[in-house]
């Protein structure tokens, strides 16, 4: 046994005082008087014993109190193999001490403040090293394997100044880092420390597999230290999710979103119960306001109620006040967790559309032009007419769309331009003519994604199903649950005369059909490329009744609304995650191409030059998780210059946000702790785990029992206590 405190130990001479106490009372003579002789016979020899018994028993609970007092604030330690070698606690140590620096480690409760304890716990276990120690020290965003070590003075700032952010690798990759680090150490005592909230989803790594053996040989002296500093008990309401349900936006128009929340309730953090086997689990329940907002405006608002542990989902409407990039969010009730109270995105409202419309005949876009006219903002199409012939010479990419109405011959440079502008996200509308020879346009629309034109006629036939399920038709026709294909009446019944029979491919969905099953319209539209809207006939009465009927300039208003990347909405990217966008595609970016000298300005304010890449003509925007390290709107600013004066602009808006799971509340058990420690070649042996959620002190407790051995003050003060209450209770019965 040895003794952490051994200077204490002189206290056991405080043991003697009740001693010394007994032993002058005995040399004390008392006088007593009696008023009989008589009386001295009647007290028994038996009373007199137990009350020897009685004083000898409260002076050795006397004694022993003080004697366990001391011996507890002495901190004996009783030494073992599984507690470590003293030899290996004299030794020089190199130490690594891993905090989970990620967005859940801010829960503040009334009881509880996690970011502030965990700094308190670090600096208990750097206070169990010396200078004379090699010291790593990590965040959650960095590389535990390049880390370089710290002074002692340094490692302590650093976790002074520690703050917790939104980016966070997974904890088993930087304990795996860690342990390459000391693998090599040249100390012979070697410490892991990992300080964290024990979430399942921020600890595991993808794809790791178990140490080999010489893994496990290697790391097999190295000690593992688990503190988890998570309260027992906490809840929060987290916005996981949301989704643009209005597909297609117009100026003007309503935008309908879809969030999705949940409510976490903790019920079991650190014991090694199966919470999922628990026959009837606590279920809590809570109520929220969510918020919409545009552009930093209050949009839209609505309660939802919340059951622990079970998805809710609610849907908000508004119509934005502005055109152009909307920054977009949805917020709930402050609650202990701020950083997963909001969730971000962004969308695109075109203040007006660049339409190239390329023709043969110039009266088969007299009444498409009309249409486009009929608009609510009759300069919202800004319109460009070019013959079949001008096709090689233009620039598609200054257009938000393409209109090829009743081309008879497309040339192969026209075609290869096409396809370029296509593959790039450019949207094309076809309208197919009767002619005898398909094949230009057979090339043409192999090239876009589309099917296969015959010249033999299909004969003349009524529209029967429209497909109302498509985007293409949302606030045209009413979707009927149960009835997603609805014929039109018969004071819009649209009579085919001439149209060419169509094989459509396998990415296109036919929208409208004959009875005969004949494509009429159909749509496709891919996530990496454009969209493509194919009309079997031209816009005009002579091909059917369709460019009569009311039918015609809304379905031609939707269809440019379909293909143009600027009424859709924008890709969201998530914290820690590498992604790309493709610059020359988006409609947003002055003519479709992306400029140089981009430069992002982080949610935070500060900039940073943005990196891209360029891969077969087109320029990728590179979502960089070290550089994208915030949650928030993301700002890509372009530099232009004009009249002796240099500008910026924000061109482009990006939405970054935090993991889903980073709301969860529930910790991982000690057991799975360890055997996830285990897989990375820890010896389980050298695995310790405690509890530092109310008290920093159980770290050092933790520290010092694997280092020296097993500590027992605390039994010992309890013991103190015991002989406390029993003192207390047989000297009343003394008394009495």
């Amino acid at each position: 046994m040895s003794f952490l405190n051994p200077a204490l130990l002189l206290g056991l001479a405080a043991a003697a005082v009740p001693i010394l106490i007994h032993l002058l009372n005995l040399r004390r003579r008392k006088q007593m008087d009696f008023s009989s002789l008589m009386l001295l016979r009647e007290i028994e020899r038996s009373s007199l014993r137990r009350f020897k018994v009685r004083q000898w028993l409260l002076l050795l609970l006397r004694s022993l109190v003080i004697f366990f007092l001391v011996f507890s604030f002495s901190k004996p330690i009783i030494s073992g193999y599984l507690a470590g070698s003293d030899f290996a606690s004299r030794t020089k140590t190199s130490a690594f001490i891993l905090i989970d620096a990620s967005p859940s480690m801010t829960y503040t409760d009334g009881s509880a403040d996690v970011w502030r304890q965990t700094k308190a716990a670090a600096i208990k276990a750097l206070e169990n090293l010396s200078a004379q120690d090699e010291i790593f020290l990590s965040l959650s965003a960095e590389d535990a394997a390049s880390v370089a070590p710290l002074s002692y003075a340094e490692a302590r700032q650093k976790i002074i100044q520690a703050e917790p952010a939104a980016a966070a690798r997974p904890s088993e990759e930087r304990l795996r880092g860690a342990l390459a680090t000391l693998g090599t150490s040249r100390h012979f005592n070697r410490e892991i420390y990992l300080i964290s909230d024990f979430q399942q989803s921020g600890f595991a790594a993808a794809d790791t597999g178990t140490a080999d053996e010489s893994l496990r040989e290697r790391y097999k002296e190295i000690k593992f230290y688990a503190v988890n500093v998570s309260p027992q008990s906490k809840q929060n309401v987290g916005v996981v999710r949301t989704e643009l349900l209005t597909k297609i936006l117009e100026p003007g128009k309503s935008v309908r979103v879809r969030a999705t929340l949940v409510l976490h309730a903790n019920l079991n953090t650190t014991s090694d119960t199966n919470i999922d086997s628990l026959a009837s689990p606590q279920r809590l329940t809570q109520s929220t306001r969510v918020r919409l907002y545009f552009n930093d405006k209050l949009a839209a608002e609505d309660n939802l109620e919340l059951i622990s542990g079970q998805p809710a989902e609610i849907t908000l409407s508004a119509t934005p006040a502005a055109t152009g990039i909307i920054t977009a969010r949805v917020e709930c009730d402050a609650d202990y967790l701020e950083a997963d109270n909001k969730r971000f995105f962004t969308f695109f409202i075109p203040e007006r559309l660049r339409l190239l419309i390329a023709y043969s005949n110039p009266q088969d876009i007299s009444y498409l032009k009309l249409a486009l006219e009929s608009f609510q903002n009759r300069n919202f199409f800004d319109l460009a007419l070019a013959t079949e012939s001008s096709l090689d010479a233009r620039d598609f990419n200054r257009f938000d769309a393409v209109v090829l109405c009743g081309l008879s011959q497309v040339s192969a440079g026209a075609t290869e331009k096409l396809r370029q502008y296509h593959r790039q996200g450019g949207g094309v509308i076809f309208f197919a003519a009767a002619k005898q020879n398909y094949l230009p346009d057979n090339q043409l629309l192999a090239a876009l994604g589309g099917g296969t034109l015959t010249a033999q006629p299909a004969a003349p036939a009524a529209v029967e199903t429209i497909d109302t399920r498509s985007l293409i038709f949302e606030g045209i026709y009413d979707r009927r649950k149960g009835a997603p294909r609805n014929a039109p009446g018969n004071d819009e019944r649209i009579e085919v005369f001439s149209a060419p029979r169509y094989q459509k491919s396998v990415r296109e969905s036919a929208v409208m059909a004959t009875a005969g099953g004949q494509s009429v319209m159909t749509v496709s539209r891919l996530a990496a490329e454009g969209s493509l809207v194919l009309f079997t006939l031209l816009p005009v009465p002579q091909s059917s009744t369709l460019a009569v009927q009311p039918l015609f300039a809304p379905l031609m208003f939707r269809s440019i609304f379909y293909v143009s990347s600027k009424s859709q909405a924008a890709a969201s990217y998530t914290v820690g995650q590498t992604g790309e966008l493709n610059l020359s595609a988006d409609g947003r970016l002055s003519g479709g191409a992306a400029p140089a000298g981009l430069t992002v300005r982080k949610p935070s304010g500060k900039t940073f030059v943005a990196v891209t890449a360029a891969r077969r003509n087109e320029t990728k925007l590179l979502i960089d998780p070290s550089l994208y390290d915030e949650a928030g709107i993301y700002e890509v600013i372009t530099a232009s210059s004009g009249a002796g004066e240099s500008t910026s602009s924000a061109r482009l808006k990006l939405a970054i946000n935090l993991p889903a799971p980073e709301s969860e509340t529930r910790s991982m058990a000690s057991g799975k702790i360890k055997a996830a420690a285990v897989k990375t070649g820890l010896d389980g042996k050298n695995v310790f785990y405690t509890d530092a959620a109310t008290s920093a002190e159980k770290v050092a407790e933790m520290i010092s029992g694997s280092r020296f051995g097993f500590g027992i003050w605390k039994y010992l003060a309890g013991l103190a206590a015991i002989c406390l209450v029993a003192e207390s209770l047989l000297s009343r019965r003394s008394q009495a």
